[in-house]
């Protein structure tokens, strides 16, 4: 009986050593910091289709409205990045949170002040009819001077001025730091609106020379541009309108005014962001290009060299999972652009060509995810999202397995290629679906190649490499060229074999047909003497 237990147990202890001996082997693939907080995450193949990734985007922080000293109807409805600070403009509070490197309120901006150079002017309360009378705006009328109203939209300058568009109030504020009031400018005269029109400012942008750029509430004609005195000087960037197919058959049935109507209706731009060069990036939930880049003729550069997908945001949608774009965020420091889905509550990097490089979020109740995101901001290797269903502020943090991927497209950009051959290297070990890093390495490899001498016995080498990466990527055009390499190479280092036999045979092909003719006239000639 004893030795029956004896057994018993030995076979139960090699069972759980197996076991963890599998579980130690399986442990690697999953174990990983970086995936941590995997879940769902995914990245799109070369095919675009959806596989399994490592998180590129890790939650550090978030922070309520009463974290932020806010009120109950927290509405962050718009956001900037400056320095050392995060501004974060509430709407229902009508304020402005002045965020520090560690996301603690450190200023609290919900008035403006006069100051020895320059008062606040009364708000301009009228509204003017078609036929010129104009009549008063009770709730206008009661409105504070010194305090926003509603306000939708905010930029700081470099000289840390702040825009405020101050939506209710029909106006943009310019004031400093403390709230003392620089500038106001209300009520700009714009020919082409009428007389009727009200100016409401919703987003903004100002560049160097002093230009502003607005986003205006019920204007579909490209963003409204002021001077630096205020004065309108012309409408920019109308955006192009994309009319659907139903839209277009339906319209053959209208009169000149309603088809003009249609194709008036869908295009608005929602926000807008700037570059350090001044180039401004546009979004857009319908009729338009979700994202836009826009230079000074008002042309749009957006640069979508290295794209393998033309659509921004998820690849592969349904019609209830469209993109819907709300916003873009940029970041000079790192040479990309990040675009906020509010539908799916997923955010997606891109480099500055194109190409997609990670996504992060995700909609949901769990940590780290959104019920209504509408503004996103970049700072350094960070993410911040604005989320209006949850009222929070939600900070990310690049993981490993992004930097990685960043630092190599960086390293590529500066021409850095052994650095970047490590990082992508790198990625792979994290990722083996990146074809990103496959295409990148091979287009070293392929570099490699073309830069050594022809007697060098690696040049061939580097080529072939080139190739397999180029094949995991399924980049035809690379694979291509780097396969007409070899294939030519290997036809020149068997051509004087190759031209040495094609001789032989041709010598001996001649030799033979003379020597049968030889043999042929010697029978003739034999047959005649015999006859004889």
């Amino acid at each position: 009986m004893i030795k029956k237990t004896e057994h018993i147990l030995k076979r139960t202890a090699i069972i759980l050593i197996a076991a963890i001996m599998l579980f130690a082997f399986c442990l690697p693939s999953f174990a990983l910091p970086i995936n941590g907080q995997m879940g769902d995450t995914y990245f799109y193949n070369q095919n675009g289709i959806a596989v399994a990734c490592p998180v590129a985007y890790r939650t550090v922080n978030i922070k309520g409205y009463k974290d932020l000293g806010a009120g109950s109807g927290f509405m962050p409805i718009d956001m900037f990045t400056k320095g050392d600070y995060l501004y974060v403009l509430d709407q229902t509070g009508n304020q402005i949170l002045v965020l520090d490197s560690e996301y603690t309120t450190v200023k609290i901006i919900n008035q403006i002040k006069d100051t020895k150079s320059y008062s606040v002017p009364d708000l301009n309360y009228y509204i003017y009819n078609a036929d010129g009378t104009r009549e008063e705006d009770a709730s206008l009328k009661r409105a504070d001077k010194y305090a926003f109203n509603a306000p939708s939209g905010i930029f700081v300058t470099d000289d840390e001025q702040i825009y405020i568009a101050d939506t209710e109030n029909r106006r943009i504020v310019v004031c400093d730091f403390d709230g003392n009031c620089i500038q106001v400018y209300q009520n700009p005269s714009v020919n082409a609106l009428g007389i009727e029109y009200i100016f409401k400012p919703q987003k903004i942008v100002v560049d160097n020379t002093g230009t502003i750029s607005v986003i205006a509430y019920g204007v579909n004609k490209g963003l409204m541009q002021f001077d630096s005195n205020g004065k309108f000087t012309q409408f920019f960037a109308a955006p192009k309108v994309a009319v659907s197919v139903t839209d277009w058959l339906t319209s053959l049935f209208k009169s000149k005014e309603e088809r003009a109507k249609i194709r008036d209706v869908a295009a608005e731009y929602v926000s807008v962001a700037m570059d350090s060069r001044g180039f401004i990036y546009t979004t857009a939930t319908k009729g338009t290009a979700a994202l836009r880049k826009i230079s000074t003729d008002g042309a749009d550069v957006l640069d979508q060299t290295d794209a393998r997908f033309t659509t921004v945001g998820d690849v592969s949608t349904t019609p209830d999972t469209t993109p819907q774009i709300v916003d873009v965020a940029i970041n000079d420091e790192t040479s990309t652009y990040t675009v906020l889905d509010a539908r799916m509550g997923r955010f997606f990097t891109y480099s500055s060509t194109g190409m997609l490089l990670y996504m992060g979020g995700g909609s949901g109740n769990q940590f780290g995810r959104f019920k209504a995101p509408n503004v996103i901001e970049c700072r350094g290797n960070q993410v911040i999202v604005a989320d209006a269903g949850n009222k929070t502020i939600t900070v990310y943090e690049t993981t490993d397995y992004a930097l990685a991927v960043h630092e190599g497209f960086s390293a590529m950009r500066s021409g850095q290629y052994n650095v970047a051959q490590e990082k992508f290297e790198q990625v792979i070990q994290y990722n083996s679906n990146m074809y990103v890093a496959n295409e990148f390495l091979g287009d070293i490899q392929k570099m490699y190649g073309s830069q050594a001498l022809d007697d060098d016995p690696m040049r061939l080498e580097y080529y072939k490499k080139a190739l397999d990466y180029y094949k995991l990527s399924e980049t035809k055009s690379g694979y291509s060229d780097c396969y007409e390499i070899l294939r030519n190479a290997e036809m020149q280092k068997y051509f004087i074999l190759i031209f040495t036999s094609f001789i032989i045979l041709f010598v001996g092909i001649i030799v033979l047909i003379y020597v049968r003719k030889y043999r042929k006239n010697r029978a003739e000639e034999q047959r005649r003497l015999d006859l004889q």
